[in-house]
């Protein structure tokens, strides 16, 4: 039950009100003892507020187009995992190696969704992957000319 006070109090912080259906939705899931639903929402959310947080926090030596030209590598390929260059986004100085782990936690966790396996995915992985996409990401400041589902 604190698990879910938690994540509960954790909507206050997200930064675009767009957002928060999709992260309560995965508190519901989280709720009902649907991990792989709740990692999957938070993947989803994660998806589609990472292209406009990379644009409006990118301040390295990689700008816009290089951004968005990197952020296609992230789409998922046949096999279903995501093919990521993230640390071209690490290197450039667009993410701190903090987001960089971040980013790659919720990489994992998002493949092991897609394994078979019944035992392959628990509570704490659930709290983990919500926690990491509040925290890591949904909690920053929304950049200006960005709406949450443009993807």
């Amino acid at each position: 039950m604190r698990a879910l006070q938690e994540m509960e109090e954790a909507l206050k912080g997200i930064s675009d009100p767009d957002l928060v259906p999709i992260m309560k939705e995965a508190s519901r899931c989280y709720g009902i003892g649907s991990y792989r639903g709740c990692i999957g929402l938070c993947y989803l959310a994660l998806i589609q507020t990472l292209p406009q947080w990379l644009f409006g926090h990118g301040t390295g030596k990689a700008k816009g187009g290089d951004i968005f030209r990197h952020m296609a590598l992230m789409t998922f390929q046949d096999s279903g995992r995501p093919a990521a260059e993230p640390n071209f986004l690490h290197n450039n100085s667009v993410l701190s190696r903090e987001e960089l782990q971040a980013l790659e936690s919720m990489r994992e966790l998002g493949n092991r969704v897609l394994d078979p396996s019944p035992s392959a995915i628990t509570a704490q992985d659930a709290q983990r992957a919500y926690k990491t996409t509040i925290n890591g990401f949904l909690s920053k400041p929304r950049p200006d000319g960005f709406e949450a589902g443009w993807l």
